[in-house]
């Protein structure tokens, strides 16, 4: 993954990032290189064409904006964007307010939080025109609020922890124990657990405490070793996916191998784990969102994407990721805006629902 440096305010003077951020704005609407005199003439630039031409020439130095072909307008680099988004749009943002009707959407849904996030995911979709992804937190950070043992014919018991989301597991027993005693055991592990991580499993316990309770509740004591195998379990971490369709209609997907390469991606979506923040440095315009653009992805196949994301909370706890994947030529000022505000009132429903 590239890490692209900021440029020196010193160098990106006010004439050139009111150039920089016209030629990204015009580029971002028409997928066309810009001309000096289409700035001139649709932006009010107080300068002549020829001085904008200068200009050019001092981002083109600076790597923010290159020329495809001789005689042509120019694109913004990766850098360019970079610095778009780091330098020029902060200034551009107000306060972020979600829509009034996402709330009422989501808190429709605010008892299942899979279905509250994949709604989230939707409005996202629908607001932007991007691809919207979400990832849950994982496993192991997961607050336990309730404990289920649901005893099958043939010595079988499936496992059930409550957490935000429901993690269960079925497993094979080696005593054929009656509804009651797993009911009991469900009772005292919802108790015990409850307000724990599911982490707390995966130390070992005090064995005195077990077995004192064993030995009034069996349940109890081979409960603990099916939650203790259920948290040590490997599980990736959950990822849901909304509108691939959408890059269809984006120019720079009218390839056969790059639409191919993305939808392949976004097939097996556990690549996000790999790339969302954790992962990525935050940056200090943008607290809470993060921005990966380019040759910043790690992924070949993400090089002529950019990929915009959040973390959503539960209380104090971070829940997971939502986020817009989409080309290089992003709307970056609607994104950031509709991710963060997104992720803002998806953390004030879940809150509300499961702290």
């Amino acid at each position: 993954m590239t890490v692209i440096e900021p440029i020196p305010e010193t160098i990106l003077t006010a004439r050139r990032r009111q150039v920089l951020s016209a030629v990204v704005d015009k580029y971002v609407r028409t997928a066309h290189p810009v001309g000096s005199q289409t700035l001139v003439t649709e932006y009010r630039l107080p300068v002549s064409p020829a001085t904008v031409r200068i200009e050019f020439g001092v981002l083109e130095d600076l790597g923010l904006i290159y020329q495809p072909h001789r005689s042509a307008g120019r694109l913004p680099s990766d850098r360019g964007y970079r610095a778009y988004v780091d330098q020029i749009l902060p200034g551009q943002i107000g306060p972020f307010k979600p829509a009034p009707e996402w709330q009422q959407q989501l808190k429709a849904l605010s008892c299942d939080i899979v279905q509250t996030v994949l709604e989230g995911c939707r409005i996202l979709c629908h607001t932007t025109g991007y691809p919207a992804f979400a990832m849950f937190a994982e496993k192991e950070r997961e607050t336990v609020q309730a404990v289920y043992f649901n005893p099958l014919p043939g010595r079988r018991v499936v496992v059930s922890v409550y957490c935000s989301r429901c993690i269960q597991q079925p497993f094979a027993v080696d005593q054929d124990l009656p509804v009651a005693q797993w009911q009991e055991a469900s009772h005292w592990w919802t108790a015990f657990l409850s307000g724990r991580s599911l982490s707390y499993l995966q130390e070992p316990m005090d064995d005195s405490l077990v077995d004192r309770e064993s030995q009034r509740i069996p349940a109890v004591g081979l409960g603990y070793r099916l939650l203790r195998s259920l948290a040590l379990t490997p599980e990736p971490r959950p990822v849901v996916t909304v509108g691939l369709s959408c890059v269809v209609s984006e120019p720079e997907f009218h390839e056969v191998e790059k639409i191919q390469g993305f939808f392949a991606l976004w097939e097996n979506p556990t690549w996000l784990t790999d790339l969302l923040p954790g992962v990525w440095a935050p940056r200090q315009q943008w607290e809470s969102v993060w921005v990966s653009i380019g040759a910043e992805n790690k992924l070949a196949q993400l090089k002529d994407c950019a990929l915009v994301a959040c973390r959503y909370w539960i209380g104090n706890n971070p829940a997971g990721v939502i986020g817009l994947a989409g080309p290089k030529r992003m709307r970056y000022q609607q994104a950031l805006s509709a991710v963060a505000s997104l992720a803002q009132l998806l953390s004030e429903t879940l809150t509300f629902s499961f702290s």
